[in-house]
């Protein structure tokens, strides 16, 4: 199993140029094979944070001055890992973290993916309970708790 270093910059803020001030650091070692949702878990760990309490966006540039990409799927991460591994400055292209708030609330919602779901609701109190409520950028979100996904099975049969 092969691991990578990965540079975490964290309670920054990104500037009117593309430079991401004021942050703190942390690094963390991830296998290759990690997925989207394995390396959300570690960033979590790493720096201490509450899932139900605060939610993160995950980026990095390639070049000084461009705009941040953001890792939001394993795909993304894939290409991400790419790009760490043809580059040998194992410091090169570290993630730089952003935290938000979670808060309570029961209004219509947006999926992390963009898809847009309307009108919809829990429709007993255990459904509420299987549900997390939150909203993010005036847009409340309804996230169902993590489940593991094929590739989690597959990464914890392997090892």
């Amino acid at each position: 199993m092969e691991l990578i270093n990965i540079f975490l910059h964290y309670n920054g803020e990104w500037n009117e140029t593309y430079e991401y001030k004021n942050f703190k650091k942390a690094g963390i070692l991830v296998p290759l094979e990690c997925t989207f949702n394995m390396l959300v878990e570690e960033i979590y760990l790493e720096l201490e944070l509450n899932q139900t309490m605060m939610e993160i966006t995950i980026q990095y540039q390639v070049k000084h001055n461009d705009p941040p990409i953001k890792i939001k799927t394993t795909k993304s991460l894939v290409f991400y890992f790419e790009l760490k591994r043809k580059h040998k400055d194992f410091t090169s292209f570290p993630l730089c973290i952003d935290f938000s708030t979670v808060t309570n609330s029961t209004a219509s919602f947006n999926l992390h993916d963009g898809l847009e779901l309307q009108n919809t609701t829990a429709t007993s109190s255990s459904d509420m309970l299987r549900l997390q409520l939150y909203e993010r950028n005036n847009t409340t979100v309804i996230a169902p708790p993590r489940l593991p996904i094929v590739e989690d099975i597959a990464y914890e049969a392997s090892h």
